[in-house]
């Protein structure tokens, strides 16, 4: 119809121009079209979410393992170079000092928890050659084996037995000048000797409100060796075949310890701040010193 008169519009250009306006109905499918790829798009982008949710937590978990792995090794590593210093202290343990054994434990069980070695590592040992001087000085067979600062042990065949250290030494007369008076007048017929000793100790001290093991020589200043310190426990075996643990209360006792056994536990930097379920480091040593010889 509107093809029609357009037609004529064109055959009869006098009468005017009509306009032609064509109606066309609202479908009722594009509506729907349109409402559905809305939805779609709300669903894809809950779903991306949930992906990209799911990917982050696989990626933080990775994450806290792989910061949990280091941090395991770092702690292995800090509690295996602890226990190797003790394992080096203790196979040392008594060197030098084979005269000393009945009257002179070189391992030495502490009331802290800790342990307490003894050795002479300069095999620094002399024999009175005249009786005691005074009661602060001796005079050995060699004084070139001493210097000041030593710690000495005196002692005889009968048992006796003083602990010092030299606060001087003569070279000229061979004498030791002690820096504190005995116990007894050492004689040379009771074969009276000197041996210079070092003491290496290890315990469990607070260092800056963390427990530590240090390892202290002497009277220097302690050693920080393994910090957060959950357990520093010792076992001490005799010369029984096979060895078997008991714990030595005297001398006399501490001189039949033929090994040590060792167990140090540490905590993680991730344990530190929030224990849970999380797995601590534990190492365990054997030592026999090799200086005693099972008998």
């Amino acid at each position: 119809m509107c093809a029609t008169r357009r037609f004529r519009q064109l055959a009869e250009p006098d009468r005017g121009k009509r306009r032609c306006a064509v109606r066309v109905a609202p479908d009722p499918g594009a509506s729907s079209a349109h409402g559905f790829a809305y939805l779609e798009i709300l669903v894809g982008m809950t779903v991306s979410l949930f992906l990209l949710g799911g990917l982050l937590a696989m990626l933080y978990g990775a994450q806290a393992g792989y910061e949990d792995f280091g941090e395991i090794g770092a702690t292995q590593q800090t509690a295996r170079l602890a226990l190797m210093q003790i394992q080096r202290d203790l196979a040392r343990a008594g060197v030098g000092l084979s005269p000393m054994k009945p009257v002179f434990p070189v391992i030495v069980p502490q009331g802290d928890g800790g342990v307490l070695i003894r050795l002479n590592p300069a095999a620094a040992t002399s024999y009175l050659v005249a009786d005691m001087v005074a009661d602060r000085r001796l005079e050995v067979k060699s004084a070139a084996l001493f210097m000041p600062g030593t710690a000495v042990a005196v002692y005889d065949a009968n048992g006796s037995i003083d602990f010092a250290e030299v606060s001087g030494v003569n070279q000229g007369t061979g004498r030791l000048r002690l820096d504190r008076s005995l116990s007894k007048q050492y004689r040379r017929t009771d074969g009276a000797a000197v041996v210079g000793f070092e003491e290496i100790s290890y315990r469990v001290a607070d260092v800056s409100g963390v427990p530590t093991l240090v390892r202290e020589v002497g009277d220097g200043a302690a050693q920080p060796l393994a910090p957060h310190v959950v357990r520093f426990s010792i076992t001490y075996y005799d010369n029984s075949v096979p060895p078997v643990s008991f714990q030595p209360a005297d001398p006399e006792e501490q001189a039949n310890i033929r090994a040590v056994e060792i167990e140090l536990v540490l905590l993680t930097e991730n344990e530190r701040i929030d224990l849970g379920d999380r797995p601590r480091v534990l190492l365990r040593t054997r030592v026999a010193p090799r200086s005693l010889t099972i008998s």
